[in-house]
């Protein structure tokens, strides 16, 4: 960064300014400091910055398998939505194994991360709410309902309603519900009406 300062003709903490999107910079002293970084071929630490704000601007979301659609949509619209704010996603999948759920709450994808959003289906509440840190961990989907946990999830029996009267008032009668598991009280077995 000294050398960049040097080559731009600023402060240090003009260079600092710029690498970190201060808006109040202005424009010819903004493109002086970029040009000096294209230049010096300059990279961030991202590790020293992270150390030094606290913050990695980085979500870890553990989906169960990418390869089923609904997850590969989610994945997909969690990166753009965070993409707006600021953030990267780093994506990881459980493939239903106890392991690597009670992994994504305590291993590298935390320490990695300023928080998980989190799709479990072995681990339930107890171990969860043991085993999330001090970093948010917001759960989505039905799998596990906790007050102690934050949950982000749909209104499946008010969507399954809806389906159920669009699909009635087109004349159909004979509607059936796939992909229900036998004894399932939450997520997909929860959306028939």
């Amino acid at each position: 960064m000294n050398d960049v300062a040097r080559a731009a003709g600023v402060l240090l903490k003009t260079v600092s300014n710029v690498l970190n999107d201060y808006e109040f910079i202005r424009p010819a002293t903004r493109q002086r400091v970029q040009d000096a970084i294209a230049e010096l071929g300059y990279e961030a630490n991202l590790t020293a910055r992270s150390l030094r704000s606290g913050k990695t601007r980085m979500l870890g979301l553990m989906l169960s398998d990418l390869a089923a659609p609904y997850y590969a949509e989610l994945a997909s619209r969690v990166m753009t939505a965070a993409e707006r704010r600021g953030y990267r996603v780093l994506v990881e999948q459980s493939v239903a194994l106890e392991a690597n759920e009670l992994g994504a709450l305590q291993g590298p994808l935390r320490q990695l991360t300023d928080g998980l959003l989190f799709t479990p289906l072995v681990v339930g509440a107890d171990a969860v709410a043991s085993h999330r840190g001090t970093k948010p961990v917001v759960l989505l989907g039905e799998h596990i309902l906790d007050s102690r946990l934050d949950l982000v999830t749909m209104r499946n029996r008010d969507a399954a309603h809806s389906l159920a009267a669009h699909l009635l008032a087109g004349g159909r009668r004979r509607i059936a519900v796939l992909g229900a598991r036998p004894g399932e009280s939450a997520g997909a077995a929860g959306r028939h009406a």
